[in-house]
């Protein structure tokens, strides 16, 4: 029996791009047939560089996020009158003030 090596890597210290595909819209201005002046939007294609960036800390964790949790919403006071009840409130007749 033959004893088969592993492969060796062609490159031990080579790095791979990571590269991404963008489509952007982009306004191009020309002259038609007839000889006026149009602008369009045109799609052109991209390469971008990705960088790899770490991920955000979990939300559900109060500690790496500061602390601070988000304040208590107030609530707003009606001073003398009352607030309408229900959607049936606004049809009903209203009460004369003496």
């Amino acid at each position: 029996m033959e004893e088969v090596e592993p492969a060796k890597p062609l490159f031990t210290n080579a790095t791979v791009k990571k590269t991404r595909t963008v489509i952007k819209k982009v306004k191009k201005t020309f002259m038609n047939e007839k000889g006026y002046m149009v602008t369009d939007w045109v799609d052109v294609a991209e390469e971008v560089e990705v960088e790899d960036k770490p991920l955000p800390p979990a939300l559900g964790n109060g500690k790496a996020s500061g602390g601070k949790k988000p304040a208590a919403k107030k609530k707003s006071v009606v001073s003398g009158k009352k607030k309408q009840g229900s959607l049936m409130g606004f049809f009903t007749q209203k009460k004369k003030a003496t």
